[in-house]
């Protein structure tokens, strides 16, 4: 290797300036040509230094394209389109860019040259591009080329086979109405959606099977027909629409007859002998419809009941047999008037008497209050305590009466708080008090009746003071919509009622203030009177029972 006396430093270069120094200059490669005076030493890395000549200037670099390049249309950014080839007879670094022909800037180039799509390509908009590329070195020299990009068309999905369909109006959710196919000719991925028509969101598309089914009930009067736009979506966002029509028919509609009948069941046989019975009776106004007297599970009085799925009554809890009111009993039975269907003696929670029920959204009932004097309430199915609250429910009582009140609420009327009768009224679910009132609500009595009265009033018959009373008042829950002290009837208490046709109450059985005198008569009641009365044919006369709508239908 050469010696050189001195150089001079220009950074980057080292320029050698006389042959004859002593010194070594060992970082500089010398393995293609020795450097020379006046030669230029450029740095190449790695503590090199090459010799260049000082009459050369740094020179462009060269680019080129790989060639036309050609993409399908599509809303995907990032993809691959082209990497611009290059070099540099100094080996400089290069920086690359477009600097032409990027409509709404469609691309972009990295600095390894690789050109990819920074938008969605659209062949309707744009169906060539013709992109400047240009490559700068580190000493600013620069050279530039061309490249096409071609967009070709990407077909739309088509749907193949709507068709209009007829549907009544009273089908299920869930109801199948078609099923939507549609093919895509670049084989991609399709996704299926209803993107107008959809009235009220009546129906849903499976987004990858393209089935259609009912979300909603329909309703002819209101919605007769939909035309339903199904629109099939591709990977590319390509997209093609048709129509589905939907003919909606109409159906006569029967308005279901409120309960027409009452199951009554159990209670006292009265006279003073203590004695209870297991006797179920299916009563309307005129009489006795059916009876059974076996397999109605514990006789026993005090109790309460409600309608349970239409045709059948959940009976729970109550005084024992012989026992007076110090045994209660946690047993629950669930009665047709054939007897029982089915039983339950365990998880019901508090075992009482002088209770009060009503149906709870169709398959449940809620006791509430009771023997002595507790403020529980429990969500009661035939298999136990769907739920139980001890808090918040209001004035604890007894002898109280009880009405389904909006399907998910109980109207808990009147009653017996241990030392005197009570005329509150309080609106409970199973939470606690939704209203109370303790105002206006009419005569205090206790050993009452009532039933659900037109949804959202609940009446009140009969009862007990100083002696039975023939008392009926229609009360909301802010009160006294109406009462009547006439035409009701025989006074009595101990009784059991039920909704009749909706805007009526059956009240049947129950004892005169004279304590030997017990009824079989039952009174089809409104609250302006007695609408009819029967004293033939009711069935075994006793007191306490309970009494729960049967049938919803005539």
């Amino acid at each position: 290797m050469a010696t050189y006396k001195s150089i001079r430093y220009i950074t980057p270069d080292l320029v050698v300036e006389q042959t004859d120094s002593i010194n070594v200059l060992s970082d500089v490669d010398t393995s293609t040509v020795a450097p020379e005076v006046g030669q230029t030493l450029k740095w190449i890395g790695n503590s090199k230094w090459k010799p260049r000549d000082m009459d050369s200037t740094n020179q462009s670099p060269t680019i080129s394209s790989p060639g036309v390049a050609t993409m399908v249309e599509s809303i995907v950014t990032g993809r691959a389109v082209a990497t611009i080839l290059s070099s540099d007879p100094e080996n400089d670094a290069l920086t690359y860019s477009i600097t032409a022909g990027n409509t709404g800037n469609a691309f972009t180039i990295a600095n390894t040259g690789a050109i990819t799509t920074a938008a969605a390509l659209d062949y309707e908009t744009t169906t060539s591009y013709t992109l400047t590329i240009t490559a700068i070195d580190s000493s600013g020299n620069d050279s530039s080329t061309t490249q096409t990009v071609n967009v070709i068309d990407n077909a739309d999905p088509v749907i193949s086979n709507t068709s209009s369909v007829t549907l009544a109006e009273n089908a299920t959710i869930g109801t199948s109405i078609s099923t939507i196919s549609a093919t895509d000719s670049d084989g991609e991925t399709i996704a299926y959606s209803i993107t107008a028509g959809n009235i009220g969101n009546a129906f849903i598309i499976n987004s990858s099977t393209g089935a259609i089914i009912t979300l909603a009930k329909l309703d002819y009067e209101m919605t007769p027909i939909y035309n339903l736009t199904i629109t099939a979506t591709d990977a590319s966002g390509e997209f093609g629409t048709a129509t589905q029509t939907v003919n909606i028919t109409d159906v006569t509609e029967t308005t279901p007859t409120p309960s027409q009948k009452a199951i009554f069941a159990l209670g006292d046989t009265g006279n003073g002998s203590n004695t209870r019975t297991n006797k179920a009776n299916l009563v309307s106004s005129t009489g006795v419809v059916a009876t059974d007297i076996t397999t109605a599970a514990s006789a026993r009085t005090e109790l309460a009941a409600a309608s349970y799925g239409g045709d059948k009554a959940i009976f729970g809890f109550g005084g024992g047999y012989g026992t007076g009111y110090g045994t209660s009993t946690a047993v629950t039975n669930l009665l047709s008037n054939t007897g029982v269907m089915s039983s339950d003696v365990t998880g019901l929670g508090t075992a009482r008497s002088r209770l009060s029920a009503a149906s709870y959204g169709g398959d449940k009932a809620i006791f509430g209050y009771g023997y002595s004097n507790t403020s529980k309430t429990n969500l009661i199915s035939n298999s136990g305590v769907v739920a139980s609250d001890t808090t918040g429910v209001g004035t604890a009582r007894r002898s109280l009466a009880a009405a389904t009140w909006g399907g998910d609420k109980a109207i808990f009327g009147f009653g017996n708080d241990g030392n005197s009768y009570v005329n509150m009224t309080n609106l409970v679910n199973n939470s606690g008090v939704v209203y109370s009132d303790t105002t206006g609500v009419g005569t205090a009595r206790s050993n009452t009746a009532a039933s659900s009265y037109g949804g959202d009033k609940a009446i009140f018959g009969f009862g007990f003071i100083s002696g039975g009373i023939n008392i009926t008042n229609l009360v909301s829950n802010s009160g006294v919509v109406a009462t009547d002290t006439t035409n009701v009837g025989t006074a009595r208490w101990g009784t059991a009622g039920v909704g009749y046709g909706g805007d009526k109450a059956i009240f049947a059985y129950g004892i005169k203030y004279d304590p030997t005198t017990y009824l079989n008569l039952s009174n089809l009641i409104s609250n302006t009177g007695v609408m009819a009365s029967d004293t033939t044919g009711v069935g075994q006369t006793r007191r306490d029972p309970a009494a729960a709508g049967f049938s919803t239908t005539a």
